[in-house]
């Protein structure tokens, strides 16, 4: 299978007109899930509902209406598919922090997994990490030190780990 580079796919794409590239996205659009979705996505004129739909849902993986078990598998792929739209950074921020906050909830009441809270960790340092890269630290700040409050049942380790990140907050400024 032969690989295209960037520039081979632009050379490709230059010796369309404008009217065999619009075929052509048509053509791919019906032929490919993730193309389709990928559309939807962006031709929603409102993220924002999408967004909260997906935490939404993603609270219902962590706290199931019917059975007792998380599924854990499905909220990562959730994540993982809502990546793939490339959405604005304030939004993906709010779904690392939802997920982050849904999953906390679950091992702090339920004894489960301690894989839960790693993979958990290790989206609110994600979301840290965006929060400081856009200078949005004053718009989350509050919120992310509540964490610390509303999670200090956790372990003197856990706690730790998740002051740790905290404090990226505060360094950043």
């Amino acid at each position: 299978m032969h690989y295209f580079c960037g520039m081979t796919l632009k050379k490709y794409l230059e010796q369309f007109d404008k009217e065999q590239l619009i075929g052509q996205i048509l053509e791919i659009h019906k032929n490919y899930k993730d193309v389709k979705a990928y559309y939807k996505f962006h031709l929603n004129p409102d993220i924002e509902k999408v967004t909260e739909k997906l935490k939404s849902d993603l609270y219902l993986c962590f706290f199931p209406v019917r059975g007792r078990k998380i599924k854990l598998a499905k909220a990562k792929k959730m994540v993982t598919d809502y990546r793939k739209f490339s959405p604005p950074s304030d939004y993906l921020i709010e779904i690392l922090l939802a997920y982050s906050s849904y999953g906390f909830d679950v091992y702090t009441l339920k004894s489960v997994n301690p894989a839960v809270f790693t993979h958990c960790i290790k989206l609110f340092e994600e979301a840290i990490q965006l929060v400081v890269a856009e200078g949005l630290q004053t718009h989350y700040k509050n919120r992310i030190e509540n964490y610390s409050l509303k999670y200090r049942d956790l372990s003197r380790q856990e706690l730790t780990t998740l002051y740790r990140y905290i404090k990226l907050l505060d360094s950043a400024n």
